[in-house]
């Protein structure tokens, strides 16, 4: 009764209040105190948490959930060395445990480690429809060039969900495959979802400044920095200003680029902007001393 109420309370939100009954049960075993820890975990009480875990484990060597657990606090924490020893201790528990691979995947990944394509492979393999795991490889493979695998993981990733990103990386494999039509179809229909994504505003706008498109360039640029202040963004529009000779506008959005010191540095020696050199020099000057 009491744990049945706790849950009913957990559900609506009432973090504190579920906690505070569980907390009246005097002998819980072990999936209680994991529920026990989990609410101090969703209420920022990583010490707490952590501990409760830890005397699952104490308890039960092989409570794969507990492991689990921790790493994910200290995923939380962004101890990942830490996170990661204890998915890799899931793992070993529970050779099926997809969400550690998965998660200690992603650890690799920031790492540009080879261990990740292996994790996120494993974690296919016990959840063929992972979104993020096929997202998460196609994104290694375009990285290395590898763009039919690439497109391989894309498209599963689409096939499992149709969203912003996932007809994103479509876009971004087919501009890279020379596709540019396809490219250009990807990147529009990644626009019309509820969430558009600044980097297809971004990507779609590169299209059209290259193709001579300068004022739709120019529009899409600005779209995409109306949702996301990336600094080569800026610098992208006062490129494409620069090419319809609004010297004023160029010059104004490259100058909030080179925020970035290396920005500026490639704007030194960025032919499309060969006008502006000398101005651009002046900056870098500026900045050095």
């Amino acid at each position: 009764m009491i744990i049945s109420k706790a849950h009913e309370l957990w559900e609506q939100g009432k973090l504190a209040d579920a906690l505070d009954l569980m907390l009246t049960l005097e002998e819980p075993d072990t999936d209680t105190l994991l529920d026990i820890g989990l609410l101090y975990f969703e209420l920022g009480d990583y010490e707490d948490a952590v501990t409760y875990f830890l005397e699952i484990v104490n308890i039960d060597p092989e409570y794969a959930g507990a492991y689990y657990s921790i790493g994910m606090v200290y995923d939380e924490l962004e101890r990942y060395d830490e996170a990661l020893t204890f998915y890799l201790k899931t793992i070993n528990v529970d050779p099926e445990y997809e969400s550690a691979y998965f998660f200690a995947g992603y650890i690799y990944d920031e790492r540009d480690d080879d261990n990740a394509i292996d994790f996120y492979l494993q974690t296919l393999d016990l959840a063929p429809r992972h979104f993020w795991a096929h997202t998460n490889l196609g994104c290694i493979y375009e990285r290395r060039g590898d763009y039919k695998s690439a497109k391989k993981h894309f498209m599963s990733a689409l096939g499992i969900e149709v969203n912003s990103r996932s007809l994103f990386n479509m876009g971004v494999v087919e501009n890279k495959l020379g596709n540019i039509k396809k490219a250009i179809k990807y990147y529009s229909d990644s626009l019309n979802q509820e969430d558009p994504y600044a980097y297809s505003y971004f990507n779609l706008g590169v299209i059209m400044v290259d193709q001579g498109k300068y004022e739709e360039g120019i529009d899409l640029y600005k779209k995409a920095i109306s949702l996301e202040s990336d600094l080569v963004f800026y610098y992208n529009l006062g490129c494409a200003y620069n090419l319809i000779d609004d010297l004023k506008q160029a010059k104004e959005n490259l100058q909030i680029s080179f925020a970035n010191k290396k920005l500026i540095k490639y704007a030194s020696e960025d032919k499309e902007l060969k006008n502006l050199h000398k101005w651009i020099k002046e900056k870098l000057w500026k900045k050095k001393s």
